[in-house]
Formats: C-alpha cells, sequence, structure tokens
C-alpha cells in the first residue's frame, strides 16, 4: 500500500537517510515500523488523514477526502485539519459489513 508506506517512510525521514545502504535495509526499517506503528494504534483516540487512511486500507488521501467530502464516513473539523474518531471509525468498518448468501 503505497500511502502506508509513504506515510511511514516520511515519519523516519528515509529519503534523507544515508546510513542505509540498499533498499533492503530500508524496507526491512519500514516492516519493523509499520509493526510498531499498527501496534500503537490502540493507544491512539484521535486519527489524523493519514493515520486513518493507513488504519482504513485506504488506497489514497484523496479517497478519504472523497468519503468525508460525501459524508460518508464520521470526522471533525478543527480549522482546517481533519481527525477522525477511532472507535467511530472501527464502528463504520463494523456498519460496512455485507450479508452472505
Amino acid at each position: 500500500m503505497e500511502v502506508k508506506r509513504h506515510y511511514i517512510t516520511n515519519i523516519l525521514n528515509l529519503n534523507e537517510t544515508t546510513d542505509l545502504k540498499t533498499g533492503d535495509d530500508k524496507t526491512k526499517v519500514i516492516s519493523d515500523t509499520t509493526e510498531k506503528f499498527f501496534e500503537n494504534f490502540e493507544k491512539l483516540k484521535w486519527l489524523t488523514s493519514s493515520e486513518a487512511t493507513v488504519y482504513l486500507r485506504i488506497p489514497s488521501l484523496n479517497a478519504l477526502r472523497q468519503l468525508v467530502y460525501r459524508r460518508k464516513i464520521p470526522f471533525y473539523k478543527i480549522g482546517r485539519k481533519l481527525l477522525f474518531n477511532r472507535a467511530e471509525l472501527d464502528l463504520f468498518i463494523q456498519s460496512q459489513s455485507v450479508r452472505r448468501i
């Protein structure tokens, strides 16, 4: 998922890091950080747009913004900043289930 990788790469500033010589080194660091990143979701009550995109596994920030624009997803807006309550996102996910035949 490109958003997740891009978001975590930005957190680590891997593009500017010269300590990592190969792509395999970057991949390992990103993989380890991704695991820690998702473990920390349990502690977060409010998510930013980037975090919500990763949490919901939506392909892009633009797709999340479209859901917000269409009022399909619960969100809060403080000034220009969008925030998402993790518990409400969990309820949103559960409400989107499809009944099996």
